[in-house]
C-alpha cells in the first residue's frame, strides 16, 4: 500500500518503519544531521526508516506553545495526523517542554521529544540518541517486556554500563545506536528484538518512560 502511495518508496523486500514527525509552533525543526544519523543506523541494519517531517505529506505544525500535557498529546495523536496513517505510521511530536519534564516520553506507537532540552556541544547526537531511545520504546524495547534488562537504567558501576545502547540512560545523549547483544550476555540484542509491526493495529499495549 505505502509503495503505491509514495511511488515505490516503500520496499516490499525490506523492513520498513514509517514515522510522522510534527512540531509544536514554538519549536524549530530538529537538526538535519540528527535525522541522518538515525536513518543511517537503521539502513546499516537493512531497515528502511522513513521519517516524514514534511517529505511525504506529513510533518505539520501544531498550534501549541509551552508545556504539552498528556491530554493534549493524546488529542493530537488522535486528530493531528491523517486517520489512514494511524495503522501504518508511528507518530512523534517535537515540543518545547513535556509534562514529565524529561527529554522524551513514549506510549504505544507515539512519542514526544523535548526539542529544546539539548545543551550539549554535540546537540545533533543528543537529539538523535533521544529520538532513537523513544522510537525504540514504540518498537518494543521496554522493561515491561524485558524486566531483567538494563533498559532505562543509569549505573556507572557493574554490568549496566556494558549495555551499549541508547536505550540505556547512560548513553542516550551520546550514542546513536541500539545494542547488538555482543557484550558477554549483559545486554539485549536490541536490533534483533525490535518489532516494526508492534502497536500499529492493537492500540496502546505498554506505557513507557
Amino acid at each position: 500500500f505505502l509503495a503505491s502511495v509514495f511511488q515505490g518508496m516503500a520496499d516490499p523486500y525490506k523492513k520498513d518503519i514509517w514515522v510522522e514527525v510534527d512540531r509544536a509552533s514554538d519549536v524549530d525543526w530538529w537538526d538535519d544531521e540528527a535525522r541522518y544519523m538515525v536513518v543511517s543506523q537503521f539502513e546499516r541494519h537493512d531497515i528502511n526508516l522513513r521519517i516524514d517531517d514534511g517529505r511525504f505529506g506529513g510533518g505539520g505544525v501544531i498550534s501549541h506553545t509551552g508545556k504539552m500535557s498528556h491530554q493534549e498529546w493524546m488529542y493530537h495523536h488522535s486528530n493531528s495526523y491523517t486517520p489512514w496513517r494511524q495503522g501504518l505510521f508511528r507518530y512523534a511530536i517535537l515540543v518545547e517542554e513535556l509534562y514529565t519534564e524529561t527529554s522524551g516520553k513514549a506510549i504505544g506507537n507515539t512519542f514526544l521529544i523535548d526539542a529544546d532540552r539539548y545543551f550539549f556541544n554535540t546537540r545533533a547526537v543528543a537529539q538523535a540518541g533521544t529520538f532513537m531511545h523513544e522510537l525504540g520504546h514504540t518498537l518494543g524495547l521496554v522493561t515491561a517486556r524485558f524486566p531483567d534488562s538494563y533498559i532505562d537504567t543509569k549505573t556507572a558501576n557493574g554490568p549496566t554500563h556494558l549495555y551499549y545502547s541508547c536505550m540505556n540512560y547512560m548513553y542516550q545523549y551520546t550514542l546513536v545506536d541500539y545494542s547488538e547483544g555482543d557484550d558477554g550476555g549483559t545486554d539485549l540484542n536490541d536490533w534483533f528484538l525490535i518489532d516494526p509491526a508492534l502497536h500499529l493495529s492493537n492500540g496502546f499495549s505498554y506505557i513507557i518512560k
